[in-house]
C-alpha cells in the first residue's frame, strides 16, 4: 500500500488518489487534514482540526491513523465517531460522549447574578412605592435638571431645541466648537461610504455571503504561488506541494494587480475627503468665531476680551490696586484709547478683574456657602417657592425641622443609597451611621465660617483681567509678549523692584475655569501625577480583564453559527460596555483630579489618554491578540510571517462579527441607560424620602451630567474607525458590508449625541476648538494605517520583508505629512477670524450672564460680604437669577417622576403623550 509521508506541520502536500489513512505526519501534528477538493493533505494537532472547522474533530482510526473529519458532537477535540467524543476542548466537561460546561461553575455564576439581579428589582421596586416627603425638594430638583437642557434664551419660555429643527452643524447653539464636533460624524460617514463603494467595484467577484461567512475548512485555500497574499513573484521554495494548485481552486482571492488599485484607489479617497472636511471645518471655525452683530445667532464670546495675569503676591486682593496698575500699564504701552476705541481713560479700559484664590483645601465649605448663597437669592427674589423650613444662613444641606418623629429621614433601599453613593456623591445612612458623599458638604456653624473662610483665603497670584474691547486685549497681548513691561508695585527704588508679571490668553470661556484649582504649589502636581499614572495602569489592568473575557468567549466561538454562541456574544459584550466605562469615568477623574485650570487642558488630557490606551495599546492590538492565540493554538512552530502573511485574512470573517454587532453597535445602546436612565432614577429614589436633603442639594443629585464629548464620541470616532481599517489589511468581498456597518455606526452614534445634547443631558458648551484641533492631528491614525496597506501593496517583489518595511515607511509618511498639512496647510485657507466691535458690556447683555467674576466663587462670597455691588453665582438651570427673567420654563416640570414623565423626557414625540405648557414653578409662581 503506497504512503504519503510529510515531514513538516501545515505543509501541503499533493495525495495523488491516496486517502488520510495512507497519510504518515510527524508526531507534534499528527492528524490529516484534507483539503476542501480532496487533492491536498496538510498535518495538524488534534486542536486544530477545530479551529479551522467547528465542525470538524480529530479522528483516531481503528488502524491506527488519525486524521480529521466532522463530528457532530460540539466542542469535542477528539472524535471516536461522528456522535461520540473521546476527548473534549479546553473549559469543557466529557459526560457520555457529549461535551458540555462545568455545571458547578455555571450553577455558582448564574445563579449568583440571577440572585444580585432579584435583590436589585425588588429593592428598586419597594423604594418606587415608597411614598414622596421630601416634595418641595424634589420639584425643585426635577425643575433644575429640565432648566439645565440645552436651551433657547432668545425666546420666550425658554423652549427647548427641537430634535429636527436644532442646527448644529453651522450654529453655535451650544459654542462654536459644538458644530466642529458633530461634523466630525459626517466625515466618518462619508469616508465609510467612500471605502464601501470602492470595495464594491473592485470586490464585487467576493461578496456572496456564503463565501465569507461559512467557517473556514482548512488553510488550503489561502496558499497558492499563482495568487498568494506575498507570493506575488511566484516563488514555491517556502511552500512545498503548492505548485498544483490553480486560480480556480480559490474563491476567496481577488488578483493582487486588482488588489493593488483597490487600496491606492480607497488612500486617495481617503485623504481627499479628509484634506477637504478639514479645510471645511476650519473655514466654518473662523465664521463662528467671527460672528457679528446682525447675525442669528450671534453671541459673543467673553474670552475676546479676557487675558490670564500670574505674577502678583498672595496679599493683591484690592481691585482699586490692580485697576490703578493695568491702566498704568496701557498707559505705558500706548495703545491709543481714544483714537482708536473711544474710551475716555485708561481705567475705562479695564472692565472687570477676576482674582483666582487657593481654596482648593475648603472647597466643600466653599461649595456649601454657594449653596447658601443661591437660596437666599432664590427666597429674596421668589420667596413663595423656596422651602421655608430651611434657615436663611444655614447650609442648605442642613437637616430641616421635622415634625413627624423623623419618619421622614428615610434615605433609600440599600441598593437606592449605594449607587446613589457611589454615582452621585450622596450620604448613606445605615443604622444611625451616616457615610459623608462626596457632593454633600455640610458646615456647622454656617454664619460663623463664612467671614472666618473667606478671612483666611490667600490670593493665587493669578487672575483674569476683562478689558472693553476685543481688539484693545488683542493689541496688549501682541505688545507684551508674555511679560507685561512694568513690575507690580514697584515703588520706583529700582528697576527690578516690585513683582514681574506674566500674561497669557484665556481661550476658555467663564464656565470653563476651574477657580478651585488654582494657588497648588508644582510639587502637589508632581504627587498628583504619580498617584495618576498608577491609578490609570491598575484601571487598565481591570479593563483588560474585562476585555479578556469578551476576547476569549470570541476566540472559544470562532467558526461557531450555533445560537448558544451568538447569545453569548451579546452577554459576554457588555463586558467590553463595562470596562468601557470604568476607563473612561477613570480616566475623567483623574484629569479633574490633576487639577487643570481650564476645561480645555482637561479635555485634552482626557482625549488623549483614552486614544492612547484605546486604539494604539488595547482595542486595536485585540484583534491582533485573537489572531496570534489562534495561530499560536494552531502550532508552536509558526513563524511571525506566516501570521503577518495569513493572520488577518483566516480570522477576518470572525472579526467582523465581532465589530458587528458586539463593539460598534450594542455598546452604544446600552451606555445611555448606565449613565443617564440609571442616575436619573436613582436619584428619583434617593431624594423622594429623605427631607434631610435641601433644594440645592437636590438639584445637584438630579441634574444631569454634561455631555462626555471625549468617551465615547471623540475617541471612538478615531479608535473605531481604526479597527475597522486594521480588517482591510486583507481586502475581500466582506469589506463592503463591514464598512457599511462602520457608516450605521457613525448614524447610530450622531443620533444618540444629538438627542443626549438636546434633550438628556445639561447644555454642554464647546467655547474653543481645542478638541477639534486634536481630533484633527489624532485623524493621521486611521488614514496612516490606510497608508501602511498602500505601502505594502506596492513594494518591491525581491523580498518577503520588503511589504512589511515599506508599510512602516507609508505609515510613518503619511503621520509626518498629515501633521503638517494639518499645522500648517489649513490655516492659510480661511479668512482672519473677526474680532468683536462691541463693548464687553454690550456683548454680555447678549448671552447668559456668565462672566469670569460671577463664576469664581470666592468673589461671589466676598462681594455678598461686602457694601460694594453684590454678585450672583452663575450655576446653569439659574440662569434667571441673573437676568432677573420671570420663571416660565417652556416644559420644565416639577414634582411628578412617574412613566409619563420618563416618556416626556426621554422618548421621540412621536411615542409620547402630548402636555400642556407649565409654569417651572406652578400656579404658586404666577
Amino acid at each position: 500500500m503506497a504512503m504519503l509521508t510529510v515531514g513538516s506541520c501545515f505543509v501541503q502536500a499533493a495525495l495523488n488518489g491516496l486517502n488520510a489513512s495512507s497519510v504518515i505526519c510527524p508526531l507534534q501534528c499528527p492528524y490529516a487534514s484534507i483539503c476542501p477538493d480532496g487533492s491536498a493533505v496538510q498535518c495538524v494537532r488534534a486542536a486544530d482540526c477545530r479551529f479551522w472547522d467547528k465542525r470538524r474533530s480529530a479522528v483516531n482510526g481503528t488502524d491506527g491513523s488519525f486524521f480529521c473529519r466532522d463530528c457532530r458532537v460540539l466542542g469535542c477535540e477528539v472524535c471516536d465517531g461522528q456522535n461520540y467524543c473521546s476527548r473534549c476542548s479546553k473549559g469543557l466537561v466529557l459526560q457520555n460522549g457529549k461535551c458540555t460546561s462545568d455545571p458547578i461553575a455555571w450553577y455558582v455564576i448564574l445563579g449568583s447574578v440571577c440572585a444580585v439581579s432579584f435583590l436589585f428589582v425588588i429593592d428598586m421596586f419597594v423604594a418606587y412605592c415608597r411614598p414622596c416627603t421630601n416634595d418641595d425638594a424634589m420639584r425643585h430638583g426635577l425643575q433644575h435638571r429640565s432648566r439645565c437642557h440645552l436651551r433657547d434664551h432668545t425666546k420666550e419660555g425658554h423652549p427647548v431645541h427641537s430634535f429636527f429643527g436644532a442646527d448644529l452643524h453651522s450654529k453655535s447653539l451650544g459654542g462654536p466648537g459644538l458644530p466642529l464636533f458633530f461634523n466630525w460624524f459626517i466625515l466618518v460617514g462619508i469616508l465609510s461610504l467612500w471605502l464601501a463603494a470602492v470595495a464594491l467595484g473592485f470586490g464585487y467577484e467576493s461578496l456572496s455571503m456564503d463565501r465569507w461567512t461559512t467557517p473556514h475548512a482548512d488553510l488550503c485555500v489561502y496558499l497558492t504561488p499563482k495568487q498568494g497574499y506575498y507570493d506575488r513573484a511566484g516563488a514555491t521554495a517556502d511552500w512545498p506541494g503548492l505548485e498544483f494548485y490553480t486560480e480556480a481552486t480559490l474563491p476567496y482571492e481577488v488578483h493582487q494587480d486588482s488588489v493593488r488599485a483597490w487600496t491606492i484607489v480607497s488612500y486617495v479617497g481617503a485623504i481627499v475627503i479628509s484634506g477637504a472636511f478639514l479645510v471645511w471645518q476650519h473655514r466654518l471655525w473662523c465664521r463662528l468665531y467671527g460672528q457679528e452683530e446682525g447675525d442669528e445667532s450671534f453671541q459673543p464670546l467673553m474670552q475676546h476680551y479676557a487675558f490670564e495675569a500670574r505674577g502678583f503676591p498672595a496679599d493683591a486682593t484690592d481691585h482699586k490696586e490692580l485697576r490703578r496698575f493695568w491702566a498704568n500699564v496701557i498707559e505705558d504701552l500706548k495703545l491709543g484709547l481714544e483714537e482708536d476705541f473711544s474710551l475716555d481713560s485708561d481705567s475705562d479700559a479695564v472692565a472687570d478683574i477676576s482674582i483666582a484664590y487657593s481654596y482648593s483645601r475648603v472647597s466643600d465649605e466653599i461649595t456649601a456657602l454657594i449653596d447658601g448663597h443661591l437660596q437666599e437669592t432664590r427666597a429674596a427674589r421668589h420667596p413663595r417657592q423656596t422651602m421655608p423650613v430651611v434657615p436663611t444662613e444655614a447650609s442648605v444641606t442642613e437637616p430641616q425641622q421635622l415634625t413627624d418623629g423623623g419618619a421622614s429621614e428615610h434615605a433609600g433601599t440599600p441598593f437606592v443609597q449605594l449607587l446613589a453613593w457611589f454615582m452621585l456623591g450622596a450620604d448613606m445612612h445605615f443604622c444611625g451611621c451616616r457615610i459623608p458623599g462626596l457632593g454633600n458638604p455640610v458646615l456647622e456653624k454656617p454664619a460663623e465660617r463664612h467671614a472666618e473662610i473667606l478671612d483666611q483665603l490667600e490670593a493665587s497670584g493669578s487672575m483674569v483681567v476683562v478689558l472693553q474691547k476685543a481688539e484693545l486685549r488683542k493689541r496688549l497681548l501682541d505688545k507684551c509678549q508674555g511679560q507685561v513691561p512694568l513690575r507690580f508695585r514697584n515703588d520706583g527704588t529700582a528697576d527690578d523692584a516690585g513683582y514681574p508679571i506674566f500674561i497669557q490668553d484665556v481661550c476658555e470661556e467663564p464656565v470653563g475655569v476651574f477657580w478651585e484649582n488654582f494657588g497648588e504649589p508644582r510639587i502637589t502636581y508632581v504627587k498628583r501625577f504619580a498617584i495618576c499614572l498608577f491609578a490609570v495602569v491598575a484601571m487598565v489592568a481591570v479593563w483588560n480583564f474585562l476585555f479578556y473575557i469578551w476576547v476569549s468567549f470570541s476566540f472559544w466561538s470562532l467558526g461557531d453559527d450555533s445560537s448558544f454562541s451568538s447569545l453569548g456574544m451579546q452577554v459576554v459584550a457588555l463586558f467590553a460596555v463595562l470596562g468601557n466605562l470604568i476607563l473612561g469615568a477613570a480616566v475623567a477623574k483623574l484629569s479633574s483630579y490633576y487639577g487643570f485650570h481650564y476645561k480645555r487642558s482637561h479635555l485634552i488630557a482626557y482625549l488623549t489618554t483614552m486614544v492612547l490606551f484605546n486604539s494604539q495599546m488595547v482595542n486595536n492590538s485585540e484583534y491582533v491578540v485573537i489572531i496570534a492565540q489562534s495561530m499560536v493554538k494552531v502550532s508552536t512552530d509558526l513563524s511571525l510571517q506566516f501570521l503577518m502573511d495569513y493572520g488577518i485574512r483566516i480570522s477576518a470573517s470572525d472579526l467582523f462579527f465581532m465589530l458587528v454587532p458586539m463593539y460598534c453597535i450594542f455598546p452604544y445602546l446600552a451606555e445611555p441607560f448606565f449613565t443617564i436612565l440609571v442616575p436619573y432614577w436613582v436619584g428619583i429614589m434617593r431624594v423622594k424620602g429623605d427631607r434631610r436633603i435641601g433644594q440645592e442639594l437636590a438639584g445637584r443629585l438630579l441634574e444631569a451630567g454634561e455631555m462626555d464629548v471625549v468617551n465615547t464620541p471623540y475617541n471612538d470616532l478615531i479608535c473605531i474607525t481604526g479597527s475597522f481599517i486594521i480588517v482591510f489589511f486583507a481586502p475581500a468581498g466582506m469589506h463592503c458590508p463591514l464598512f457599511l456597518m462602520l457608516a450605521l455606526f457613525a448614524v447610530l452614534t450622531y443620533v444618540i449625541a444629538r438627542k443626549r445634547v438636546l434633550a438628556w443631558e445639561t447644555a454642554t458648551y464647546l467655547g474653543n476648538r481645542t478638541l477639534h484641533d486634536l481630533m484633527s492631528y489624532l485623524w493621521a491614525w486611521p488614514l496612516a494605517l490606510l497608508a501602511a496597506n498602500v505601502g505594502s501593496r506596492v513594494s518591491p517583489l525581491d523580498s518577503r520583508l520588503m511589504p512589511a518595511i515599506y508599510g512602516v515607511g507609508f505609515f510613518c509618511g503619511h503621520v509626518l505629512l498629515h501633521c503638517l498639512f494639518v499645522a500648517l496647510v489649513v490655516p492659510c485657507t480661511g479668512q482672519r477670524c473677526k474680532l468683536p466691535g462691541l463693548r464687553y458690556q454690550e456683548a454680555l447683555k447678549l448671552t447668559q450672564g456668565a462672566t469670569y467674576r460671577n463664576t469664581n466663587p470666592v468673589e461671589v462670597l466676598k462681594s455678598v460680604k461686602t457694601d460694594g455691588n453684590q454678585l450672583t453665582f452663575y450655576c446653569r438651570g439659574k440662569e434667571f437669577l441673573q437676568m432677573e427673567q420671570d420663571l416660565y420654563y417652556e416644559g420644565a416640570r416639577g414634582g411628578v417622576y412617574s412613566w409619563s414623565d420618563f416618556k416626556d423626557e426621554y422618548l421621540p414625540s412621536c411615542c409620547r403623550r402630548r402636555t400642556a405648557k407649565v409654569k417651572a414653578s406652578d400656579d404658586d409662581e404666577q
